[in-house]
């Protein structure tokens, strides 16, 4: 609106959010014209977009946007990168179908909808996602679907005042990205490289995660627990989901982890004057009305904090420990001996002919996520499962009962 303006035309803008304050989607509705006059109302109506200029898949394909274009008039730039949605949260098996989502703006605007990654392009060239909206701007005006000059763009972007030249960088860099679709899938192709890696190269990685978490006593214990097994599969079912009960998330590897965001942070970017934590320490967080932690908001000065407590990291899990008193480190606890208790026992199981309900022993860890009370009820769900194939497998009952010690 501010570009059109500048070149002497009319503009009226209007936000229409989804409740954009508490995460929701947000729709800007844009009119341009030769006078102020010609513009009697700012609300775009069904099927009277000109130009779609979506920074979200999931928002562009819904029906409040598509509904709004019409095939033969609407020209549409959108980003095709696969964003996490809030649904996520609930339930961590959500995928977003992007396929399905871009058929349906196929189907509806055809040889008008444009589509690159411009997250991942931002990320490649510009070192941040958060310049993807200015780079599908920048292709939407290469694409023609905005009626401003180069000049009066680059001017509002000027006017602006934020991060200036790395703005004006991204909107060129969106016009490149219009003009070479071929050269921008030779760069995303290349940022990200899926190389299958062999069994002996994830037990590797994991053990190597289990060295930072703790140190190489554990690393070596898991991997001598692989290594007590000979079946493939069950190998690759104990070192995805032994390595999910030891490396489990307590104090201390907050700490690290927190510790080790920091230095990127402090690697990649220049002059951070704020850095803030969004944490839920036992005993300071209070449990809201569904039983989760409230977590609480932390300064810069935790970075010292989060040093001291990584020093006594080997504590972990002794009676030494003060973390392992709450009632989530106890059961992690008991998950890392209920887990070794499995181990030891399927040893004395016939493999052939039980091979797949050992392998959904092996593998209930991983039906296990969360933290805090969303990870005690998948405890309580995964319990029952356990006490269910025990009982299949024709265990000892003491065996059984060791699910609820």
């Amino acid at each position: 609106a501010q570009a059109a303006q500048i070149d002497g035309l009319g503009a009226g803008m209007m936000e229409m959010a989804g409740l954009a304050q508490k995460g929701g989607a947000v729709y800007i509705h844009c009119r341009i014209a030769k006078s102020p006059d010609d513009i009697s109302a700012i609300r775009v109506t069904m099927g009277e977009c000109d130009a779609l200029i979506g920074g979200d898949l999931v928002v562009s394909s819904g029906s409040k946007c598509l509904n709004l274009t019409a095939n033969g008039r609407t020209k549409a730039v959108v980003n095709s990168d696969e964003i996490v949605t809030g649904e996520f949260t609930r339930d961590t098996d959500f995928k977003i179908p992007n396929e399905q989502l871009i058929v349906s703006m196929e189907a509806k605007l055809k040889e008008g909808l444009s589509l690159f990654n411009s997250t991942k392009l931002a990320s490649k060239l510009m070192g941040d996602s958060i310049y993807s909206n200015i780079l599908v701007l920048g292709a939407a005006w290469q694409k023609g679907l905005l009626p401003l000059s180069h000049a009066a763009l680059k001017h509002a972007i000027k006017l602006n005042g934020a991060m200036i030249d790395q703005n004006l960088r991204a909107f060129e860099i969106g016009r490149w990205a219009a003009l070479y679709p071929e050269e921008v899938e030779k760069i995303l192709d290349s940022a990200v490289i899926q190389i299958k890696s062999s069994l002996k190269e994830r037990i590797e990685f994991r053990s190597k995660h289990l060295e930072a978490f703790q140190n190489k006593s554990l690393s070596k214990k898991f991997i001598e627990m692989i290594n007590s097994f000979k079946d493939h599969d069950i190998q690759e079912a104990v070192a995805i989901n032994y390595h999910r009960v030891l490396a489990y998330k307590d104090e201390y590897e907050v700490a690290r982890l927190h510790l080790g965001t920091y230095k990127k942070v402090s690697e990649k970017f220049e002059n951070v004057k704020k850095i803030k934590f969004h944490l839920a320490p036992p005993i300071i967080s209070k449990e809201g009305k569904d039983g989760r932690a409230r977590k609480i908001e932390f300064g810069w000065y935790m970075i010292y904090i989060f040093k001291f407590i990584s020093l006594f990291k080997w504590l972990r899990g002794s009676r030494f420990d003060l973390f392992s008193y709450s009632k989530d480190r106890r059961l992690d606890l008991q998950l890392i001996d209920q887990y070794e208790h499995d181990l030891r026992l399927i040893k004395h199981l016939d493999l052939k002919k039980d091979r797949e309900l050992i392998l959904e022993l092996l593998n209930l860890p991983s039906s296990i996520k969360g933290f805090g009370i969303v990870k005690r009820k998948n405890f309580k769900t995964a319990s029952i499962q356990r006490k269910n194939l025990l009982e299949k497998l024709n265990t000892p009952k003491g065996a059984v009962n060791h699910a609820a010690e």
